[in-house]
Formats: structure tokens, C-alpha cells, sequence
């Protein structure tokens, strides 16, 4: 079968000459430059949110900021939240870093002699291709040296240097993608290993398959009896990591792929030799791919040492056993409750729902006693079924 190429138009950011920014006499990134007629914004936050409604382009944003004299001349870091898409940032008129891609935690090097006392100019030039642009809130905006730390969200200055505009060409067209083809990935990153023993298997994988998570379950099975094939040993252990948290909280009872796949990672647990490291909570509203990989490595981590190595340890949370129904209420037991059952907090646990027989479900009250959950809302008398998160 022959595939087709489609081809969209290049953005101008590939092309900095195009920029008045660089191609201006005084460079917008000088110190000197005088941005009297630049707009104020504040950052972080996206400038589709902040008035500047479908702007995909170049937008150039300056800080300027005093420091005293104990952080003159020392080196530091410069913490930029998160940008989309991609930046080139400049201090004092000296460009001290890029990133390209939306998703990395922006953390650039401050080299000694670099910062002064009194005035300093900061200057990030964002290049945006879709979708809301600018700094990711609720991130860090901060310069950090080993004596202080400075915070530099609040009010900045912004000019547009650059506009894409839509070519006005039909943009469903599928563009080719070697590694989306199927087994490309596994030919080129997992095959080569094919000769080698190992332990086990750890996988983290699963936001790109949110969209049809009814399939997961399959997939995910499918797989690790691949794999075990392959390697010609049906008994290696295969650890994953289930969805973190991520987007905005939901108050009441809505549907959600995320939750549906987590619960399709759940089942993939009736495979034998499998383990799932819980990362709801490690999970940032903001961020599909959150800062926090430590806590999941100690969670693997312990998994892999019951599991690949047959340690005696607590591996697991608590994972749902069964459910029975008494009066008003829903009792919910779970497996892996040797350390009992609490909440980070101390409060009732959150995030149940029940419903009746036309599952239009509501927020559900809960508490603990001893290893169960008990559930309930006077406003049903007679439940039926129960949800979390």
C-alpha cells in the first residue's frame, strides 16, 4: 500500500531573518533596546486568555528586574514553568538557552558574571504553532542562586513580531509520521534488544490512547504476551504505570477517558505477573507529562522488588476487591490493606459517586472503617452503583 506525503507549510519561526526582533538593527533581546510602546502582560498565563484571542506566532516578553548586590556576578538558574511551544531566552543581552519542544520543565544555567547589581533585562521569544500559547501557570517563574531566590512572575512587557497565518489549505490531511507506523517503535528501540536477557519489563505509556480507551485493556494484554514471547519466557514480570492526574478537577459526577483507561490499565491485571505503580496523584493539572518521575521510580521500584525479586514489601495501595450493598449504603472492600487504609490528609477520602438503577450519578459522602470504604448519599435510599475519580 502506497503512502501518501502531506506536506503543510513551514512557519515563519524557522526563518529568524523574517524576525524584526533579529533583523532589527538593535536586536529586541539588547538591554537597550527601549520597549516604551510594548503592551503589558502578565506571566505566567496564556495570551489567548489574557485578550490576545487566535494568535499563533512570535511573541517577544521582557523582564526587567533589580537584584542586590550579594547575587552580583554568581551563578544561578533561571526556572521558566513551562512554555508552549518552544523559546530562546536572553539575559543581560547573552542568550542562555533553548527548548523547542512545549513539554520540558524550562531550567536554564545562569553562568557566573552574568547577573548585575540593580537592573537586569530578561527576554524570552516564544514561537507559538496551535492552540493557546505562552507560560504554563501554576510552574515556577523564579531566578535561584545558592543565596536567593528571586521571583519573577507578575508584570511583564510583550510585542508581536510575528503572525502565521492559515494557509487556507485543508488541514485534516494525515501527515506521514515514520514513527506512528506500525512497529516502527518497537523495530527501532525494543527489537535491537531482542538478543539480551532481562529481568522484566517497566512501562509508562497510555495518554495517547485516552481517545479509545475501551481498546486499551486489549492492547495492553496483547502486548505483554508479545513481548514475553519474544524474549521466550511467558513468567518475565511487566510493571506500568497508571495514568497520572491531569487537567482541571471536576466538582460533580462527569464522564471521563482518563478514568475509563486507568480502568482498563486495572484489568490489565488479570494477566499474570503484572503490576500497576499508582500515579493519580502524582499528576499535575497542567502538565500531561508532570515534573514528579521520582516517586514513580520508588513505586516501580518496590513493585520490582516483590515482583522481579521476591522481596517481601508493600508493593501496592489499595486496590478494589468488591462491592455489597447494605441499606443506604455501599461497603467497599479492597485487596492489599496490610498498612490499613487512610488519606494523605486525614479527612474522609474524596472523589466517590453513586447512583441508583438509572446511574445518574452524585456525589457520594464516604468514610473508613477498619479496611473498607462505606459510601452513601441520603438522597439515595436504594444504591446500586459506585465510581471513584
Amino acid at each position: 500500500m502506497r503512502q501518501s506525503l502531506s506536506v503543510r507549510p513551514v512557519p515563519d519561526a524557522i526563518f529568524p531573518e523574517k524576525d524584526p526582533g533579529i533583523s532589527s538593527q538593535v536586536k529586541w533581546y539588547d538591554p537597550l533596546y527601549n520597549v516604551g510602546a510594548w503592551k503589558k502582560i502578565m506571566v505566567p498565563g496564556y495570551w489567548e486568555d489574557l485578550g490576545h484571542a487566535d494568535l499563533n506566532g512570535v511573541v517577544w516578553f521582557r523582564k526587567d528586574f533589580n537584584l542586590d548586590e550579594k547575587m552580583k556576578g554568581v551563578s544561578g538558574r533561571l526556572f521558566l514553568g513551562r512554555i508552549v511551544d518552544a523559546d530562546e531566552v536572553y539575559l543581560n543581552g547573552v542568550r542562555i538557552g533553548s527548548t523547542s519542544y512545549q513539554y520540558p520543565q524550562r531550567r536554564y544555567r545562569i553562568p557566573e558574571g552574568l547577573l548585575k547589581q540593580g537592573s537586569n533585562t530578561l527576554v524570552v521569544r516564544v514561537s507559538n504553532f496551535a492552540g493557546k500559547g505562552g507560560f504554563v501557570p501554576d510552574k515556577q517563574y523564579a531566578i535561584c542562586t545558592a543565596s536567593d531566590t528571586v521571583d519573577i512572575s507578575g508584570e511583564w512587557r510583550f510585542r508581536v513580531a510575528q503572525i502565521f497565518y492559515p494557509s487556507g489549505k485543508a488541514q485534516s490531511a494525515p501527515v506521514f509520521s515514520l514513527q506512528s507506523q506500525p512497529a516502527a517503535l518497537f523495530n527501532a528501540m525494543v527489537s535491537p534488544l531482542l538478543p539480551y536477557p532481562i529481568k522484566g519489563f517497566c512501562w509508562y505509556q497510555g495518554e495517547s490512547n485516552v481517545a479509545r480507551p475501551e481498546i486499551y485493556q486489549a492492547y495492553q494484554q496483547s502486548l505483554i504476551r508479545d513481548w514475553r514471547k519474544k524474549w521466550k519466557n511467558d513468567t518475565l514480570p511487566f510493571i506500568f504505570v497508571q495514568l497520572p492526574g491531569f487537567q482541571s478537577y471536576q466538582y460533580l459526577p462527569s464522564q471521563s477517558n482518563w478514568a475509563m483507561l486507568r480502568e482498563a490499565q486495572l484489568k490489565s491485571l488479570s494477566t499474570p505477573r503484572t503490576a500497576m505503580a499508582v500515579a493519580i496523584d502524582l499528576g499535575e493539572w497542567n502538565d500531561i507529562h508532570p515534573d514528579n518521575k521520582k516517586d514513580v521510580g520508588d513505586r516501580m521500584a518496590l513493585v520490582a522488588r516483590h515482583l522481579a525479586y521476591g522481596d517481601t514489601v508493600t508493593y501496592s495501595g489499595p486496590l478494589f476487591a468488591q462491592a455489597q450493598v447494605r441499606g443506604s449504603e455501599i461497603i467497599i472492600q479492597f485487596n492489599h490493606v496490610a498498612g490499613g487504609i487512610s488519606t494523605l490528609d486525614g479527612e474522609p477520602p474524596a472523589s466517590f459517586a453513586i447512583a441508583g438503577e438509572d446511574k445518574k450519578f452524585i456525589p457520594a459522602k464516604a468514610r473508613i472503617q477498619g479496611n473498607n470504604v462505606i459510601v452513601w448519599n441520603e438522597k439515595i435510599s436504594n444504591p446500586v452503583y459506585v465510581r471513584y475519580a
